[in-house]
C-alpha cells in the first residue's frame, strides 16, 4: 500500500514505527524531523500535523509498546499473586519475565538508555506509567512476606530494587552490550540468582 494512500491512523503508525526504529539507532537528539519524514515517506509539514511536539511523539511511541508491556507486568503480577506458588517459583517466573523483557524488545531498553542520557522525558513518561507499577507491586510481596515472618525484617523497598537491579543489569549485559563471560542458560542462571536471594532474605537457611 502506498504512503499517500495511508488513513491517518495507518499513517500515524508508520510516524511511531518509523520513530522506533530511528531513535533507538541514533538516540533522540541524533534523529532530525526531515529524516523521520524521509522514512516514512511524507513531508515535514505532514509530520507535524500528526505530532506537533517531541512529546506527542514519546506518548505515542509509549501507547504502541503499553500493550505489550502491560501484557508481561500482567504476567509477572499473575505469579506475584498465585497463591499456590513457592517464593522460589514466584521469584523465578518474575525474573523470566524481567529477562524476556530485555530479550524480545532491545528497542525500547535502548530507547530508555537514549533518553535518559539526552535528558529528553520519554524515560520519566515511561517510568511513571509502567515501571513504577511493578515496582510497586514486587516491593508489596516482599512486604507481605516480611509481615508473615517468612522474610527477615528488611526494608521492603530494598528487596525490590536489589532483586530487579540483579537480574535487569545482567539482561542489559547480555542483550545491549554482549557481555556474558560465563554464558550458560537462561533458567538455570536465573535460578541461581532466586536460590543467591532468598539465601539473603530468609528468616532462616531453608528456602521455602
Amino acid at each position: 500500500m502506498a504512503v499517500s494512500r495511508l488513513s491517518a491512523g495507518e499513517r500515524k503508525q508508520a510516524i511511531v514505527e518509523a520513530a522506533i526504529r530511528l531513535f533507538s539507532e541514533k538516540g533522540f537528539h541524533g534523529v532530525t524531523t526531515r529524516e523521520l519524514a524521509l522514512a516514512v515517506g511524507v513531508s515535514e509539514p505532514v509530520l507535524y500535523q500528526h505530532y506537533q511536539t517531541k512529546r506527542e511523539l514519546y506518548a505515542a511511541i509509549i501507547e504502541f509498546k503499553s500493550c505489550e508491556v502491560e501484557a508481561k507486568i500482567g504476567q509477572a503480577n499473575c505469579a506475584i499473586t498465585d497463591l499456590s506458588g513457592t517464593d522460589r517459583n514466584i521469584l523465578h517466573a518474575v525474573a523470566m519475565n524481567i529477562a524476556r523483557w530485555h530479550e524480545e524488545d532491545p528497542t525500547l531498553s535502548r530507547l530508555l538508555l537514549y533518553s535518559a542520557l539526552e535528558g529528553q522525558e520519554f524515560s520519566e513518561m515511561f517510568f511513571a506509567r509502567h515501571a513504577s507499577m511493578f515496582f510497586d507491586m514486587l516491593r508489596q510481596y516482599f512486604e507481605h512476606r516480611i509481615e508473615q515472618g517468612t522474610f527477615r525484617h528488611v526494608d521492603p523497598v530494598t528487596c525490590a530494587w536489589a532483586f530487579i537491579g540483579m537480574v535487569a543489569h545482567h539482561s542489559e549485559a547480555v542483550n545491549l552490550y554482549h557481555f556474558d563471560p560465563y554464558p550458560q542458560p537462561k533458567e538455570r542462571l536465573l535460578e541461581q540468582m532466586v536460590d543467591l536471594f532468598l539465601n539473603g532474605i530468609s528468616g532462616s537457611t531453608e528456602i521455602k
